[in-house]
């Protein structure tokens, strides 16, 4: 029993040093999140399934922030270069596939706004 506590907080500090080292304040994950979730919860292509949005959206966020650790570059970086946009598609994708089942439509990076 004793063993099992220790493996479970041995997990959660892992999980809290990974959002620690990442260069994005907290103003800025909770703006990505509050965005997606908005988005996903009006998404029509998840029918009945808008209670999961919570675990899409921390599952885009943690991923972004340990792929583009400095936020206003992650920005910078989808504006110009193909392969930054291709690792953000690929994580909208598989985000999408664990937690809804399906590949996600395409992003229109056209409509991203740069952070404020």
């Amino acid at each position: 029993m004793q063993r099992m506590i220790r493996v479970g907080a041995v997990v959660v500090a892992a999980i809290f040093s990974v959002s620690a080292h990442a260069d994005w304040s907290e103003g800025q994950s909770n703006k990505e999140y509050t965005d997606c979730l908005g988005g996903c919860r009006v998404n029509q292509n998840i029918p009945g399934q808008h209670s999961k949005c919570p675990t899409y959206c921390s599952c885009l966020v943690t991923n972004w922030q340990k792929q583009f650790p400095d936020y206003a570059r992650l920005y910078q970086l989808i504006n110009v270069d193909p392969n930054a946009r291709a690792a953000v598609q690929t994580t909208v994708d598989s985000c999408n596939r664990d937690t809804f089942g399906g590949e996600a439509r395409k992003m229109d990076f056209d409509r991203v706004k740069k952070p404020e």
